[in-house]
């Protein structure tokens, strides 16, 4: 069976500071819309493997 990898970078954010954990900063509007779709375009590639 072959296998595949999708190496996933994280959404764009809204600034930060260095006191601020990445999992507590908001996304922007365009990090939203990356985010909806990648997860549909994987949640399409995880069905048609399956």
């Amino acid at each position: 069976m072959q296998r595949k990898i999708y190496l996933v970078r994280h959404a764009q954010t809204i600034p930060g500071n260095i006191h601020t954990p990445d999992e507590k900063r908001m996304l922007t509007p365009e990090g939203e819309a990356s985010a909806t779709h990648l997860g549909i375009y994987l949640k399409q590639k995880i069905l048609i493997l399956i």
